[in-house]
């Protein structure tokens, strides 16, 4: 079935607050993990400069190209299925014996490509904001509270393996 009418059908089912923007899709995740992510913060990268100056002028050289970060609010579920997802993709990057995975493993590599892309109003593609290879780099707090009956919410922050240079899929 096509991604975006699975998606409209999960939304009349469990219709969210607002309807969403942007489609992400994880490589190897769930079908449906991409419903749980409420929020999604992506930087477009950026470059160290180093200033130089020789007499009076100064010169801005790029040293280097950072790395980008995504970050994503993500619903969890009540089976704790999302959770789990997400702490044994952490577990393939520093093993519970304090080992590192291997990045790019055939079976078990950290790095995933994670792609991110823009939705207009009738919920089609609009265009593709960035597409990434990206590891866990960290679970947030979970929040328990007798207050509010409010389903329970993660902050998690992805980190990309390497600078790209390129955006989308060109």
């Amino acid at each position: 079935m096509n991604p975006l009418l699975q998606a409209l059908e999960h939304s009349r089912a469990n219709p969210p607050l607002k309807s969403p923007n942007f489609l992400m899709e994880i490589e190897g995740a769930p079908e449906d993990l991409r419903f749980f992510v409420l929020e999604c913060t992506v930087s477009v990268g950026s470059l160290e400069v180093e200033e130089i100056s020789s007499g009076s002028v100064r010169f801005g050289l790029p040293r280097n190209a950072t790395v980008s970060r995504l970050e994503l609010t993500i619903r969890l579920d009540e089976a704790g299925r999302v959770l789990k997802y997400f702490q044994d993709w952490r577990y393939q990057v520093v093993k519970p014996n304090g080992t590192f995975g291997i990045p790019f493993a055939r079976a078990g590599g950290y790095v995933r490509i994670v792609s991110i892309s823009a939705l207009d109003a009738a919920y089609q593609l609009a265009f593709p904001i960035r597409q990434m290879q990206l590891y866990p780099e960290s679970l947030g707090q979970l929040n328990f509270s007798a207050k509010q009956a409010e389903a329970l919410e993660m902050q998690v922050t992805l980190v990309q393996f390497m600078p790209q240079f390129k955006l989308g899929n060109n």
